[in-house]
């Protein structure tokens, strides 16, 4: 075609359907960037309100996302992904974790272990606290616990323990690890027997309470065990918990046997941590669900320690290194005095 002449009969439909596909794709794009930012706006609001829209009381998604393994920072920041070998990013995401846990002030290093290494840690003698592994350059972990009962690492990089008493502990892996030890003033080692504790739960539900103080709850004294087998434990949720006669009671969870663990009610990534897990349940006046689902189906069966806590007016931290489990026992189900409740969401 000359330069001048008209478009052929031909040429128009090309370049009308042209047109077309340009219209259509550009009018999705505008609605796509209404449809979100309207979305965002919407959550915005919502949260910031006080929780998301399906809350079953005002907050509790604020309160769930609280809740997480302590060294599992890297994997819900790359929502589940294997974390790479990163020894330094490891350390810096634990540094993290302990501050948000009121914890890191009392921290000592003890000379680097070979691995792998069976670790006898006088500075537990008779104390609790976090037994934190990192390590070295491109070594990598593997496990580390009580001989008995070692847990896969989640992290490569790093292993954090809670531990009371002075060992004995097996860490596996290859290369070297750094040896970190973070007390916990307020637990000492007798308070695993006395309180009917593990001691990695013990210590869980310690950093709980710390974390869960500071957006305005405060725990009970009396905690309860959910023995999980069969249909319960396969259920995708976990057992049902003791339900208030009138709103909501939040639950601080430790769960053993079931990982991966998510609320419900949250909107942040699940807790990914394999082996346990730290998180929000719920119970209702006349709801069964306990809104904190398992990730793995349980089929072997789980272990959990529920402690009910209730909301206040006005958030509040326990005193350095004091902590309200030295006043903590665990009692049946049928027989624990739950706190005043939160009213449900509307």
């Amino acid at each position: 075609m000359a330069r001048g002449d008209s478009p052929t009969p031909s040429d128009r439909p090309t370049n009308l359907a042209l047109l077309g596909v340009l219209g259509v794709t550009a009018f999705a794009a505008l609605l796509l960037v209404v449809v979100t930012t309207r979305a965002v706006e919407s959550w915005s609001a919502s949260f910031a309100a006080g929780g998301l829209s399906g809350d079953p009381y005002p907050g509790a998604s604020a309160a769930a996302e609280q809740l997480s393994w302590r060294d599992t920072a890297r994997l819900r920041e790359a929502f589940g992904a294997p974390p790479p070998h990163d020894s330094a990013a490891a350390i810096a995401a634990m540094e993290g974790e302990l501050r948000r846990r009121g914890l890191g002030t009392d921290s000592t290093y003890l000379p680097a272990a070979t691995l792998p290494a069976d670790l006898d840690v006088l500075a537990l003698e008779g104390a609790c606290g976090l037994l934190v592994l990192e390590a070295e350059a491109t070594s990598r972990l593997t496990a580390a616990g009580r001989p008995a009962g070692l847990r896969s690492a989640d992290d490569p990089s790093l292993i954090a323990l809670g531990a009371c008493g002075r060992g004995p502990f097996r860490v596996e892996g290859v290369g070297s690890a750094r040896v970190r030890v973070v007390l916990v003033p307020g637990l000492v080692e007798s308070d695993v027997e006395r309180i009917g504790l593990p001691e990695d739960v013990l210590l869980a539900h310690a950093e709980a309470e710390w974390l869960l103080r500071g957006a305005g709850y405060v725990p009970s004294d009396e905690l309860v065990r959910l023995d999980a087998t069969g249909a319960a434990a396969s259920s995708g949720e976990l057992a049902a918990l003791p339900q208030p006669p009138s709103g909501c009671v939040p639950w601080a969870v430790v769960v053993v046997g079931a990982g991966r663990l998510r609320s419900m009610t949250a909107s942040a990534p699940a807790d990914h941590a394999a082996e346990r897990g730290l998180g929000l349940a719920i119970s209702c006046a006349g709801d069964p669900s306990t809104h904190l689902a398992l990730a793995d189906d349980g089929s072997g069966g789980y272990v959990a320690w529920a402690r009910p806590y209730t909301l206040v007016a006005a958030p509040s931290l326990p005193a350095p290194g004091l902590r309200s489990l030295e006043r903590a026992r665990v009692v049946a189900a049928s027989e624990i005095t739950l706190p005043a409740p939160v009213p449900a969401a509307p």
